[in-house]
């Protein structure tokens, strides 16, 4: 079966490369649940304009201005 076959080539890792293993694993896992919560959230931004969004900064960067800073 695959499955003994992946659990025989885990027992032969040393014990510090069968925890990189399972950081690695639970890493993906929260990787995942990190993409579930932004596509989430961005299924929220029916109404932005992305297409507007991007003009409105190249026209600002065609103007050559600085930035204004924050007034106090």
């Amino acid at each position: 079966m695959a499955v003994n076959k992946i659990y025989d080539e885990i027992k032969k890792l040393s014990p510090a490369e069968r925890q990189r293993l399972k950081q690695l694993l639970n890493n993906e896992n929260a990787n995942d649940d990190n993409n579930d919560a932004f596509e989430r959230a961005a299924g929220s931004w029916r109404d932005f304009d992305a297409e507007g969004f991007v003009k409105d900064i190249y026209k600002r960067r065609s103007l050559g201005t600085e930035r204004a800073g924050a007034e106090w």
